[in-house]
């Protein structure tokens, strides 16, 4: 590590804190919520990396579902409008 025997290195409680106080604001108010109050860095580490690939998951799937339903919604609206399929050229003369 670069920092290591230097005056800027940080023990491992002084990095959880360093850690805790700039998380996201939304990750902090979870890891509250899950009252995430390890002292050991690996195992904090460890819950707090399980929280956030979960809600990087279901943000993953709410926009897989937004655009599935905006598809369904555009593909609805060219069939009601008489159209066969989806084209991709508008406006083209």
């Amino acid at each position: 590590m670069l920092l290591h025997r230097t005056s800027a290195h940080l023990d491992d409680a002084g990095l959880l804190n360093q850690l805790k106080a700039n998380l996201e604001p939304w990750l902090s108010h979870t890891c509250n919520d899950e009252r995430i109050n390890e002292v050991d860095l690996d195992k904090w580490l460890d819950k707090v990396k399980i929280i956030d690939e979960k809600k990087h998951r279901e943000w993953q799937q709410q926009r897989a579902d937004m655009e599935e339903a905006a598809c369904s919604h555009l593909k609805r609206n060219t069939i009601s409008a008489g159209l066969s399929k989806l084209s991709r050229c508008y406006n083209t003369f």
